[in-house]
């Protein structure tokens, strides 16, 4: 399974911890669905879906409890827009920015899911799960 973290990212984590900086993460960050894999440099490609739109997930110890052995979890359900239209084959999901420009997280899907009109991508309580592993 491929997984990744941006590069900006990674390294405001590293100097946070190296260079004794001070560092705030996001208030929000924005679970995506992805047809085409992120990178550490690159967004990847987005579902496109009609009436997809990325869901927000402010980041708080509901949300994302406390990290245990170098991972955390999305612990909340995670419900996308149905789809009205279109289809997409889905491979990854990440966390973006508000203006979907920098994927800070991504990983594979245990399965690629092929959306169609009438279909709900969801995400169960617990079952995404952010490593540095």
């Amino acid at each position: 399974m491929a997984f990744g973290i941006n590069q900006t990212e990674a390294n405001t984590i590293i100097n946070s911890r190296f260079q004794a900086s001070a560092s705030t993460g996001p208030a929000t960050v924005y679970l995506n669905l992805f047809t085409a894999t992120p990178s550490d440099t690159a967004v990847g490609t987005l579902a496109n879906y009609t009436s997809y739109a990325q869901i927000a997930v402010t980041c708080n110890s509901t949300n994302f409890p406390n990290a245990a052995a170098g991972a955390t979890n999305l612990a909340t359900v995670a419900t996308f827009p149905t789809s009205t239209g279109g289809s997409n084959t889905l491979s990854q999901a990440g966390f973006t920015n508000l203006g979907q420009t920098t994927t800070l997280y991504w990983g594979d899907l245990t399965a690629s899911q092929v959306i169609a009109s009438g279909n709900t991508p969801q995400f169960n309580a617990n079952s995404i799960t952010i490593s540095f592993a």
